[in-house]
């Protein structure tokens, strides 16, 4: 282990590191809800499971956050793009099947880092300081499809380096999956509320009674992704969010 980098003192909240600004966990625990439920055509031919995971907002995020950031010149090669996700395909379905077999390999923790007070995500969001997600989110996005709610702290470990941006890999994904109000108001719930919502008037009430110190995170986080919405025009909060509680 680094120096830098400590073990985890206390069980955190998946839907804390998920959202607002991670929905790229979401759309990967969504491969893994496939596996569980398809056992067939995770026992099948790869190629099999490759066109499956294909048709899923999997390969959206693949190519728009995993390629476009860190390996942006394969979107110029179709063959050497395809080829990739192939691997990262099995890669994941190798993942599901170890955990499924032997449980978390507590060898190999989810890394956080903590976020403070300067740090603002790249197009500007106000999410509060706290820890944030830098490596394992595809065994994040298992535990969460298997149900866990929490992070217990022998399944992370902490970089206490600056951490001086956060990627918002929701904004580079709603436009292209074109997400719906009632998706992004569950997404948000896993942050800001205890329950799940799927209107964000209903969100965004529950939290100016409930948890009125993040109301005024949820709206600027709402504002911000507006413009990235599918129905937006039908939904007034979106446009007219209410800045007291009601």
């Amino acid at each position: 282990m680094p120096d830098a980098t400590r073990p985890g003192v206390e069980p955190v909240r998946i839907g804390d590191l998920v959202s607002p600004l991670r929905y790229d966990v979401l759309v990967r625990a969504q491969l893994f809800e496939m596996f569980a439920a398809e056992p067939d055509v995770l026992a099948g031919p790869p190629e099999d499971l490759v066109r499956r995971a294909e048709a899923m907002p999997y390969r959206v995020w693949f190519e728009r956050v995993a390629v476009a950031r860190f390996k942006p010149h394969l979107l110029l090669e179709p063959g050497a793009l395809d080829q990739a996700f192939a691997v990262r395909v099995a890669g994941a379905a190798s993942l599901f099947r170890a955990v499924e077999r032997d449980g978390f390999d507590e060898r190999h923790p989810v890394l956080l880092r903590r976020s403070d007070h300067r740090t603002r995500s790249q197009p500007g969001k106000p999410v509060r300081p706290g820890l944030q997600i830098a490596d394992g989110c595809h065994r994040l996005s298992l535990l969460m499809c298997l149900g866990w709610k929490e992070l217990p702290a022998r399944f992370y470990c902490v970089d206490s380096r600056p951490l001086t941006d956060l990627p918002d890999n929701t904004a580079r994904l709603l436009g292209p999956l074109g997400l719906g109000i009632a998706d992004y108001a569950a997404f948000l719930s896993l942050r800001y509320a205890d329950t799940e919502h799927h209107q964000l008037n209903h969100l965004v009430r529950y939290v100016a009674n409930r948890r009125p110190e993040l109301l005024g995170e949820l709206l600027g986080v709402i504002a911000a992704d507006a413009p990235l919405l599918r129905g937006v025009d039908d939904d007034p909060m979106v446009d007219h969010p209410p800045t007291t509680q009601s």
